[in-house]
């Protein structure tokens, strides 16, 4: 016979095949019972001696709460603070992407990503050029025409950004962490 054996919150912790419902009792912890059929663990549970199914789960990070039946974030500030830096450093874009997304973003005009595209630093990136040290620059001479990725934690994107005061949510658009509306 097929038993599921039941979390006190309505939760099935279990499902097993004995041969009667004493021998499932012996498989339940404390605050645990026996349920005749079988639960699926991932969509059902138990509420009022009813199975109910889960509604859609909105994310890999929601949890459900079965006295309320509803889902919800249990991540703190910090975990989300954790998630969104994570992104950040993963994040990543062909410089044409970065271009074409700097452009609808507004912060390059057509003319200036056609520059940068061509491997010229567009005037509008001027001044945080300038805010380089000479080695800087220099280096930046030489990699700006040949990169072919640009990273959302590279010290000249992060330079730029602050140095012309593109908001760390600007910045998130420009590499798709956030979805931009214009």
């Amino acid at each position: 016979m097929i038993f599921s054996i039941i979390n006190p919150d309505g939760s099935c912790a279990a499902v097993l095949d004995v041969p009667d419902r004493e021998t499932a009792e012996l498989n339940c912890e404390p605050g645990q019972t026996v349920f005749e059929g079988e639960l699926d663990q991932l969509t059902e549970y138990l509420r009022d001696g009813v199975v109910r199914t889960y509604p859609p789960r909105p994310g890999q990070w929601a949890a459900f709460d079965l006295a309320t039946e509803a889902w919800f974030d249990p991540r703190t500030t910090a975990d989300l603070e954790a998630e969104l830096q994570a992104r950040r450093d993963g994040a990543s874009l062909s410089k044409s992407a970065f271009l074409v997304s700097c452009m609808s973003c507004g912060l390059l005009s057509p003319a200036e990503a056609s520059e940068a595209a061509q491997g010229l630093i567009p005037a509008s990136f001027a001044p945080a050029v300038a805010g380089l040290n000479p080695e800087q620059r220099d280096t930046l001479a030489v990699i700006w025409p040949s990169v072919t990725q640009i990273d959302r934690t590279d010290p000249f994107i992060l330079a730029l950004a602050s140095s012309l005061g593109i908001s760390d949510e600007t910045l998130d658009m420009v590499f798709g962490q956030i979805p931009f509306s214009p």
